[in-house]
């Protein structure tokens, strides 16, 4: 099994990952671990669980990554004041478990898919 194998497989919660992405916002705003809050964070969550880690800070980067598109950006808030960001939960719900691909050396979602379930995720939440 590649490792790309190995992180698809491997079942993350959007629970989970909130969870990560609010604690490594509030703790880089405050000051804590800069641009590597996030893999502080997951490296002591999941110490030991090598592979775990690198599914679950693989899906926060590739997250990171789209949020910074313009399509991306439709999805969240206005930075608050502290520094915090806040993304629509269908973003959070997808980049649980969309599939990861690889581009060049790193991991990533591919973009009119991951878009086109958020905004299915996020209709379904307005008509609930």
């Amino acid at each position: 099994m590649s490792i790309l194998d190995e992180l698809n497989s491997m079942v993350i919660s959007p629970e989970e990952l909130n969870s990560l992405l609010d604690e490594s916002e509030v703790w880089s705003a405050e000051g804590g671990g800069g641009e590597y809050a996030a893999l502080s964070l997951v490296g002591q969550r999941y110490r030991g669980d090598h592979i775990r880690a690198l599914a679950v800070y693989s899906r926060m980067e590739a997250l990171v990554e789209l949020v910074a598109t313009a399509e991306g950006k439709r999805w969240t808030l206005p930075t608050l004041p502290d520094g915090i960001s806040l993304i629509h939960s269908a973003m959070v719900t997808v980049a649980a478990s969309h599939p990861l691909i690889e581009v060049g050396n790193s991991f990533a979602f591919e973009h009119v898919s991951f878009f086109s379930r958020v905004r299915e995720i996020a209709e379904a939440e307005e008509s609930n």
